[in-house]
């Protein structure tokens, strides 16, 4: 392996932060909270889609540094210990703290439900509730980064195999099929946007929280990790990839992302990924590398854990009510209200994260994730998922 894999890429932690706060505005234009409906709907017209820009980098990203901090003398055990134990110990306490708001204030939850989500298998098969219906909702994407953690050794025994020269070929190659995909299963099966219906929440499953419709992306995040690695990559400048993603956001404005269509950023985002950390080894990168935003980008994963439950327990507690399974009354904000109850709201999340990184995520990593065999201390971490 090229020696400049497994050096640091402070710029991609940093991104990660950026990417979270995607989904967060994301979600936060779900909640239509302001008082003006002409407000609400020019914030859920530019931010609807992006929530899944966040998630697909996220994706991405996962696949990239998986390959990139890989050791050839690492096993498949000690490398699923420790995802296993970045995943579960945040997801389990989030899932608990919410588990005994809902119970107590006399929510119910389906057994099953709650048991899938717990497990992060509820995005694992074709139910049409399952995924939608868990415990702390976002967690369906973690879901889906379990199973692809479980494939890991082998989609890198594949990723491995196959020459350098070919690497870009199988990269467009992938990426031309997580592109095709959408259209070719609309054009029989055609997406029912906002449709409450079995057939729809399968549909939107299929392309959209299934681990095959996100393993194109985990997969060309691995190839580009490989392009990096072998001296492929051609430096393509981060703010040439930077314009890339905003304009293909511009332009995919009108197009529902939720419908299978996140496929179309796969492209830029794996530039995106790419050319930064390729700035990062050419020590080009200034901005993404400040302390407080790597920082900042470290808790991402707990961000992302508590951000959804943060703004509607908090919107429903503004709005004189008790949080019962994300549902309430909600009250409305005049513009500046709403803005910041937004801030708030994410400056909350963040604090909260904060907490969880610091005394849950860190010591349980430096604790249990790196016994004395196990010589893997000074990789880089590794981006869990984002929803």
């Amino acid at each position: 392996m090229n020696k400049v894999a497994g050096r640091a890429l402070p710029s991609l932690t940093s991104l990660r932060i950026i990417a979270a706060s995607l989904v967060f505005f994301g979600h936060g234009a779900v909640l239509q909270i302001f008082a003006d409906p002409d407000v609400n709907q020019s914030m859920f017209h530019l931010s609807r889609n992006a929530s899944p820009v966040g998630l697909s980098y996220f994706f991405v990203l996962s696949g990239f540094i998986l390959v990139w901090s890989h050791r050839p003398e690492d096993t498949s055990g000690q490398f699923w210990r420790r995802r296993l134990l970045r995943i579960f110990p945040n997801h389990v306490l989030v899932y608990a703290a919410i588990l005994l708001m809902i119970v107590a204030a006399g929510g119910r939850l389906a057994t099953t439900d709650a048991l899938a989500s717990l497990f992060l298998v509820q995005s694992w098969l074709p139910h049409p509730t399952l995924w939608q219906n868990a415990v702390n909702i976002p967690t369906w994407s973690l879901s889906v980064e379990l199973l692809l953690y479980l494939a890991f050794p082998l989609t890198l025994a594949l990723v491995n195999r196959i020459p350098k020269r070919y690497l870009w070929w199988a990269a467009a190659l992938i990426a031309g099929v997580a592109i095709a995909m959408p259209f070719i299963v609309n054009e029989y099966w055609p997406y029912q946007s906002q449709s409450v219906t079995t057939e729809a929440a399968i549909q939107q499953w299929l392309l959209y929280a299934s681990p095959v419709a996100r393993l194109f992306e985990f997969l060309v995040g691995m190839l580009m990790a490989r392009i990096l690695i072998t001296g492929q990559w051609p430096r393509i400048r981060p703010i040439v990839a930077v314009a890339l993603v905003i304009g293909v956001y511009v332009a995919t404005l009108e197009i529902e992302l939720m419908g299978g269509y996140q496929s179309l950023l796969l492209i830029p985002l794996a530039l995106l990924v790419t050319a930064y950390a390729a700035a990062d080894l050419a020590g080009r990168s200034r901005l993404l590398t400040r302390p407080w935003l790597v920082r900042t980008g470290e808790l991402t994963y707990a961000f992302y854990l508590v951000h959804f439950t943060v703004l509607v327990a908090v919107h429903a507690a503004y709005s004189g009510q008790t949080w019962v399974g994300y549902l309430y009354d909600a009250r409305q904000f005049t513009i500046p209200g709403g803005i910041l109850f937004l801030v708030g709201a994410f400056l909350l999340s963040l604090f909260v994260a904060g907490v969880l990184y610091t005394f849950v995520e860190q010591p349980v990593m430096r604790r249990w994730a790196h016994p004395n065999n196990d010589h893997t201390a000074s990789r880089p971490p590794v981006v869990e998922g984002a929803g």
